[in-house]
Formats: C-alpha cells, sequence, structure tokens
C-alpha cells in the first residue's frame, strides 16, 4: 500500500475516504502544520480535499514549488458538482474525484493509478531499456534520468506523465496515436475520458515548451487533427 499527503477539511479519522484507505493498510500523513507544507520522502501521493477555488489553487501551486524535483501526482476530492475541476487539471493535478465517490471506490481507482503511475520504470525496463535509455534517432530517452536527450546535445528533464506520453509517442514514432490509445496506457479506464483528452493535450502542450525550439510550429510533436499525436522523427 501506499504513504499519501492529505490535505483535509476535517480529522482525517472523521474523513470517511481517508478512513477508508486506513483501514485499508494505507498510511495518511497531514501535510500542512502551521501553514507550512511538509512533505516527506515517505509520500507518494497527494490528495487535496477541495475548499474554495482560489484557496485550493494556491494550495496547488505551493504544492508544486515544494516537490519540484520530485514530482509527486496530485489529486483533488472535489465538492459536489465542481466546476472547476478543468482549473485544477490545468494546475497538473492527475485526476479529480467528486465527494460523493464511493470511499470503496474511491480506493480502487487510487490505487489503479498509483500502480500505473509507479509501474511504468519496471514496465519499460522489463521491455526494452537494459542499457536505460531508449534511442530513436535525434531523440533519446533516458530512464535513469527521466529526461531526454535531443540531437545528442541539449538533455531536458521531464515530469513523470510527460516522460510516460512522451515514451509512448516515441514507441511509436512517425505513427499517429489516438487519445484513446494514449489515455489507456498512461491513465486508467475509470477516469473521465473527456476530462483526460484535455489532461492529453496539456501535458502535449509543456512538452512542447521543453523540447521544440518553436513550440508554435513543432517539429517533433504534430497534431493529427482530431485523432491524437505523432512523434515525427528522421
Amino acid at each position: 500500500m501506499y504513504t499519501i499527503g492529505v490535505l483535509s477539511l476535517i480529522d482525517l479519522k472523521e474523513n470517511s475516504h481517508f478512513k477508508f484507505l486506513t483501514e485499508k493498510g494505507w498510511a495518511t500523513k497531514e501535510i500542512m502544520k502551521k501553514g507550512v507544507f511538509n512533505v516527506d520522502s515517505q509520500i507518494r501521493a497527494i490528495v487535496i480535499e477541495e475548499s474554495s477555488m482560489p484557496k485550493t489553487c494556491c494550495q496547488l501551486i505551493e504544492l508544486k514549488k515544494s516537490t519540484i524535483n520530485r514530482d509527486i501526482p496530485m489529486y483533488i476530492l472535489s465538492k459536489k458538482n465542481s466546476e472547476y475541476n478543468k482549473v485544477y487539471l490545468q494546475l497538473g493535478v492527475e485526476a479529480c474525484f467528486s465527494i460523493e465517490i464511493d470511499p470503496d471506490e474511491f480506493c480502487s481507482t487510487l490505487t489503479n493509478l498509483l500502480n500505473r503511475c509507479y509501474s511504468v520504470t519496471s514496465q519499460i525496463t522489463k521491455e526494452k531499456f537494459e542499457n536505460k535509455s531508449y534511442l530513436s534517432n535525434n531523440i533519446e530517452l533516458i530512464l535513469e534520468n527521466r529526461s531526454v536527450l535531443i540531437g545528442g546535445q541539449k538533455e531536458v528533464g521531464l515530469t513523470n506523465i510527460e516522460f510516460k506520453i512522451l515514451y509512448v509517442l516515441n514507441d511509436n514514432a512517425n505513427k499517429t496515436v489516438c487519445y484513446a490509445d494514449l489515455i489507456e496506457k498512461v491513465w486508467t479506464i475509470e477516469q473521465n475520458k473527456n476530462e483526460l483528452k484535455y489532461k492529453v493535450a496539456n501535458v502535449v502542450f509543456h512538452l512542447r515548451n521543453k523540447i521544440e525550439k518553436n513550440p508554435k510550429s513543432p517539429v517533433f510533436i504534430k497534431t493529427v487533427r482530431s485523432r491524437g499525436y505523432m512523434l515525427c522523427l528522421n
């Protein structure tokens, strides 16, 4: 089981979702004390219970700053009929759960998400990365650093999700990878597909800013209209 950091509006022992996780063997830790975030090395994910939209956004931004070198996946437990899930996804949240979700379903979905998140390294290693890198002409994915080397000269650090998206595109170089395939390989089918399509586009946007000389006229990651993306390699 995983250790997760929690920002909750009520005591963790009174929150049915976090109480259920604890009963299933998870460790939950409050990550804010006296207004200061404390995200220790054991925490593998962060769940934020939505308060007001501005406050939740500020918390997300500050958490991103304080965990910038660790790339910890973050999730929102949102209010009933929240209108702001797209905003949270744009700020880097992996998924949003309604507060009305059954605790058992919440536990199972979160388990699947984290298993998928933390199994990518072993999956890649088993498939073809015994040398800790994956070279496709002018792009080299470096597993050990979770980065990409462009043209043998410029190494760029990637987040966990960016690395996984680029890995799937690179594994299908010069072929269109549709949104559904990207979603299936990187996320889980339990999540809202429309939200995930938006998430894919957002990750690709950030990838282009990192690896393209001109993100507005990309050379590597091409958009295949209404279908998905293609990684173009010489």
